[in-house]
């Protein structure tokens, strides 16, 4: 496997990502050219904000009625425009002189500004109350992750790991952890005080220390579920952000353990040694492994990671179980992924609740202060560096749902 081809053409991309707007909301993007875009939105909430207004707008155009554009002045001018090339033209309204490119010239430009004030959200009723909702929501989420991010740094042993013991977790999911809260990290959002260089690289260097002969990144027996292929999910993205030879030779060897132990279910169980139950959550986490890597130009695994494992976390229903009960941080991160760029209002407004219920739980004060409780039902796994690090996870994934 070579990564370094596919990452050039990334990090080129990402130079010029505002002209693949357009064409990636009205589907016309390569697959590799859409894989490349995908890269920067996950990264950029700049460019997640961009992606929503222009589905927003498009959506906008699109529902204007027919019989209204047909009387647009545009649409008449260009007719006037058509006649009087073929000859049939009245002669009192057009002249065939230079004057009948000029008229051509308005005629475009007149169509334009119809669609500017069409897509112009401030015109509508109550915009200027949507700009401000957008933005101080985005506010709230960027306070909370990073007091969230800091808690998760001063929270770190000085191996690089997180032990979970210290924190209501257990200690045999410190390579998980580690993965959870380095992911938390590394997707510190662009343009914030993203000072996490130190503690980046020793959990790095902990989980390349923690790879086994067979590829598996913490204990053999476990095989590549939550704690191999979360930790794989952090050194793609540490890998995404300045390719490294090391982390590519951990990652080539994690990479082939999890498609090696894929069952015949098209998903991953949590064992390595002959068959076992498929596992969902599993599941997720190994598909997204793959699909990551297959963006960031591991392409032996690009077939393998569109017919995955199929989970059912992607419509209204569903995130509308997650507001019933205790928040569950797991399966909020999972769906986060999935939907944080709809452009559907009903699932917009429900992503915009959850993204306030997470936030209103975050402690304040106190020696916790900036983490979450244990409040879900991985907790006493995971304890508050799991659920910390899946809010931080969650609120940097949802996208801009205070638009609805």
């Amino acid at each position: 496997m070579s990564a370094s081809t596919d990452n050039n053409l990334k990090f080129n991309a990402e130079d010029s990502w505002e002209d693949m707007v357009l064409p990636y909301v009205l589907d016309e993007l390569s697959e590799d050219e859409k894989s490349t875009f995908e890269l920067t939105l996950e990264r950029s909430e700049l460019c997640r904000l961009r992606v929503y207004e222009m589905r927003r707008t498009v959506q906008q155009l699109r529902d204007v009625p027919r019989d209204r554009m047909s009387r647009d002045l545009s649409v008449g001018v260009l007719g006037e425009i058509a006649k009087l090339e073929k000859g049939t033209a009245n002669p009192t309204l057009w002249r065939s002189h230079p004057w009948s490119q000029v008229l051509k010239a308005a005629a475009c430009v007149a169509f334009l500004a119809v669609g500017l004030m069409l897509a112009k959200p401030l015109l509508r009723p109550g915009g200027r109350d949507v700009v401000d909702n957008i933005v101080r929501q985005n506010a709230q989420k960027k306070e909370a992750v990073a007091r969230g991010l800091d808690w998760l740094a001063g929270a770190q042993e000085s191996t690089g790991a997180w032990d979970g013991s210290k924190w209501g977790g257990s200690a045999r999911n410190d390579v998980g952890l580690t993965g959870l809260a380095l992911l938390a990290l590394v997707s510190c959002d662009e343009g914030a005080d993203c000072s996490y260089e130190k503690e980046i690289d020793l959990a790095v260097r902990f989980l390349a220390h923690a790879q086994r002969g067979v590829g598996v990144i913490g204990s053999e027996t476990r095989g590549p579920g939550y704690d191999h292929s979360i930790a794989t999910c952090a050194l793609l993205e540490v890998y995404a952000r300045q390719p490294d030879a090391e982390i590519e030779s951990v990652l080539d060897k994690a990479l082939r353990h999890i498609a090696a132990n894929r069952d015949s279910s098209g998903g991953w169980g949590y064992g390595s040694e002959g068959p076992t139950l498929t596992s969902v959550a599993a599941s997720e986490w190994s598909a997204l492994a793959l699909t990551r890597a297959s963006a960031l130009g591991w392409t032996e695994y690009r077939a393998e990671a569109r017919t995955g494992f199929d989970t059912k976390y992607s419509d209204v229903e569903n995130v509308a179980r997650l507001m019933k009960g205790q928040t569950d941080f797991h399966q909020s991160y999972l769906v986060a992924i999935r939907l944080a760029s709809t452009s559907r209002d009903e699932v917009l407004s429900l992503l915009t609740e959850l993204q306030s219920r997470i936030i209103s739980t975050q402690e304040m004060e106190g020696p916790f202060a900036g983490s979450w409780g244990l409040s879900d039902r991985l907790s006493g796994a995971g304890g508050r560096v799991y659920t910390t690090s899946m809010a931080t996870l969650t609120l940097n994934a949802l996208s801009q749902p205070a638009g609805s």
